[in-house]
This record gives C-alpha cells, sequence and structure tokens, in this order.
C-alpha cells in the first residue's frame, strides 16, 4: 500500500524521546507518547513470540482486549503455514474480530520471552512488520509499540536505532546489497559498531 501512514506509540517516554530523534525527518511517521489502544488505525502490532501465545505484556493486553479469538487467530496461520512457529524477521495479518481496529500484525521480536538485547531481532521485526503492511491493500494505517523494549531488554536508543534502519531499508529503499559479505557488514551497523553502512562491491552500475 502506497502512502503507509506509521504510528510509532508507547508508554515509555524515554523510547518515544529516541524515537522523535532517530524519525523527526520522516513525514509518513507519527510518533505518539501514548496507548496504543487509542490510536485509530487499520492494524496494531503484536510484537509476539514465534508461537503466537499472547499471555502476557502488550499482547496480553490486546488479547485482554479482543477476547481470546485473536489468539488463535494468529496461532491458526502459524500452525497451517509455518508448522507452528513463526520465525523472527516474518509477520503476519491476522483478523482480530472487532470493528474498531480490523487487523493485528503479528511480528515476532523473540522466539520464545527472553534477554535479545544483543540481537538484531528489533530491526528484523520492524522489517517484517512494515515489508507485510506494504503489500497488504486493506492497510493503510499501522500503530507499532517499541520492539524488544520489555522483556527483550533492549535498551531505547538501540530500539530507536534499529526501527529506522529497517525504515530506511524497506519504505525508502536504501541499503540494497547483492552478496551476503556487505550484508554482514550492515549488521554491525545495525548494532551501531561502525558510523556507515557498507558500499556494494558487486554491484557495477
Amino acid at each position: 500500500m502506497e502512502n503507509l501512514k506509521i504510528f510509532l506509540i508507547d508508554i515509555n517516554n524515554l523510547l518515544v524521546e529516541e524515537w522523535r530523534k532517530e524519525f523527526s525527518n520522516f513525514a509518513d511517521v507519527v510518533v505518539v507518547s501514548g496507548s496504543i489502544f487509542d490510536s485509530k488505525v487499520d492494524a496494531l502490532v503484536s510484537p509476539a513470540n514465534s508461537f503466537g501465545i499472547m499471555d502476557g505484556g502488550l499482547d496480553g493486553k490486546i488479547r485482554d482486549k479482543f477476547g481470546f479469538q485473536v489468539e488463535y487467530n494468529v496461532r491458526k496461520i502459524i500452525q497451517a503455514y509455518y508448522f507452528g512457529e513463526l520465525p523472527v524477521g516474518v509477520a503476519i495479518i491476522a483478523e482480530t474480530g472487532s470493528s474498531d481496529c480490523k487487523h493485528i500484525i503479528s511480528a515476532p521480536t523473540m522466539r520464545i520471552p527472553e534477554n535479545v538485547s544483543n540481537t538484531i531481532n528489533a530491526y528484523l521485526a520492524m522489517k517484517a512488520i512494515l515489508n507485510v503492511a506494504l503489500h497488504s491493500p486493506e492497510i493503510s494505517s499501522v500503530a507499532i509499540p517499541g520492539l524488544c523494549s520489555l522483556s527483550g531488554q533492549m535498551p531505547p536508543e538501540m530500539v530507536s536505532r534499529q526501527m529506522r534502519i529497517a525504515y530506511e531499508r524497506v519504505v525508502q529503499r536504501k541499503y540494497q546489497y547483492t552478496h551476503w559479505r556487505e550484508e554482514k557488514q550492515f549488521e554491525r551497523f545495525i548494532r551501531n559498531e561502525v558510523p556507515y553502512p557498507p558500499d556494494d562491491l558487486e554491484r557495477k552500475f
């Protein structure tokens, strides 16, 4: 869907401030301090585990709002198409059963609840969220909370950086590489271990 409107929404004010720094130049991204449930969007993002079990954190609140049917819908898709386990870096769309917000995007930020602060999982999840939203005609707006920021224990500045780089790659088509060698170096850029992304040494023109 062209002109996807992205709302980054969280109650963590430290994360919100980092988002405002990272996304200040992007007109189609709105940063909001508050509850994701106050947003009027086509889809909410569930920063899930790989099995779609929605029994805690924001997932639990999403299930509380929409009922157990939303978890059933998510897990049914994961079982049918991914043999019961949705990998980090892949996202799916399921129906909520509500007229207020009809869709949920389930995007694992971790296989099981654990510390993922030393991973690039926020980048991978954000990339998957944007990819599935952009290719879904029924979604023109999406509300995204912090990724890996709760049980994942990733610091706000790293969460924001990884989400911003994923946005640039998917929406702005930056960082397009043709070899895994550059991708390996690109991961160091995502982690903020090097100041600049690598050049694509394979590209001839």
